[in-house]
C-alpha cells in the first residue's frame, strides 16, 4: 500500500479499523485477513433490526471503544451478542478467526 491513490475498496461503514486507518508508505500492506469478519459483525446489528453503529454515525472505526459497543438486541441470545462483540474488536490480533466462531455457533441450542 504505497500511496493513498490506491483504493482500499469497499463500503466505509463496513471497513475494518485496521484497513480504514492504515497509512500508505514503503513496505506497508493492507491485511484483509479479518476484515470480512469485522464487517459481518457490523451487519449482525441489521440482522437483529438494529442500525449498523458504524453506518449511522454512532461510532467511528478509528476511535470507538470496543468495550462500549451498543447492545445488539433483546432478541439476540447472549452468546450471539458476545460473538458479535468479539468480531468487532478494534485490534485485529484479538479477533478470532471464523473457525473459532463457527465452533461457538455450533454449541447454540435453538
Amino acid at each position: 500500500y504505497q500511496t493513498d491513490e490506491i483504493s482500499k475498496g469497499g463500503n466505509l461503514a463496513l471497513m475494518a479499523p485496521e484497513i480504514l486507518t492504515c497509512q500508505p508508505g514503503p513496505k506497508c500492506y493492507l491485511d484483509y485477513s479479518k476484515s470480512d469478519l469485522w464487517a459481518s459483525g457490523t451487519l449482525c446489528y441489521e440482522f437483529f433490526s438494529q442500525k449498523n453503529p458504524f453506518f449511522h454515525g454512532l461510532l467511528r472505526q478509528d476511535n470507538y471503544d470496543d468495550e462500549k459497543l451498543p447492545s445488539l438486541s433483546s432478541k439476540a441470545p447472549p452468546i450471539i451478542e458476545q460473538l458479535v462483540y468479539s468480531m468487532l474488536r478494534k485490534n485485529p490480533e484479538k479477533v478470532f478467526f471464523i473457525k473459532h466462531n463457527l465452533k461457538v455457533i455450533s454449541t447454540i441450542k435453538m
